[in-house]
């Protein structure tokens, strides 16, 4: 497995958030709450941190 860290770019906000919304509802259901999925918006988030403070983690399983 490698593990890749991307910053996210303008044109990666929508699929960047909706993985953080995929995952807020994730967490509720296994009773592990840490976000309000209806919070996790880039019009929410920018207000507090810049895009250029938004990463994304990416794991690929290779076969070294």
């Amino acid at each position: 497995m490698r593990l890749e860290i991307r910053n996210i770019t303008d044109g990666k906000l929508d699929e960047f958030f909706s993985i953080l919304r995929e995952a807020s509802l994730w967490l509720q259901i296994e009773g592990k709450a840490m976000w309000d999925p209806h919070q996790l918006t880039p019009e929410h988030i920018l207000k507090s941190c810049s895009i250029e403070q938004c990463y994304i983690d990416l794991e690929r399983w290779t076969n070294e």
